[in-house]
């Protein structure tokens, strides 16, 4: 499951760019949208392959994180649904301060989201040789 969503994060950008392109083609859907959406929209189908690229370097701490057995994979998948959503909300923004707000807010998520993969532990194993207990074996005492 947890290859699957690193997986899912990778292409991203490709399903971005291609709903994208989708929206855009579709001129009675794409007039009918609010303007930021339909700006997103044209972003994401114009920037192409870039946005191909920002996908896979998005998904880069899950595959980090999965790698290492991270015990807070779930708070890197949160982490990264909010950067893909600030990065939507860059592509939809008008000016180039927002494009820029966005885009940092993007940037900083995914440092947070590689520091936390790369320091968080890995799940303890299970069993008595993990916490750190010994089978004491007594002699008997025979009298």
């Amino acid at each position: 499951m947890k290859g699957l969503l690193v997986i899912l994060a990778a292409v991203g950008g490709v399903i971005l760019n291609q709903a994208g392109a989708w929206i855009v083609h579709h001129d009675q859907l794409n007039y009918n949208l609010p303007g930021s959406v339909s700006t997103a929209a044209e972003m994401a189908s114009i920037l192409g392959p870039a946005l191909w690229g920002a996908g896979i370097l998005l998904a880069c701490p899950l595959a980090l994180g999965w790698a290492r057995g991270a015990r807070a994979f779930w708070k890197l998948i949160a982490i990264e649904a909010l950067a893909y959503l600030t990065l939507v909300c860059g592509l939809g923004s008008a000016g180039a301060l927002g494009l820029l707000a966005f885009g940092g807010a993007t940037v900083f998520l995914w440092v947070a989201a590689f520091v936390l993969a790369a320091v968080s532990p890995a799940p303890l194993a299970q069993g008595a040789a993990a916490s750190g207990q010994q089978a004491v074996s007594s002699p008997t005492q025979s009298i």
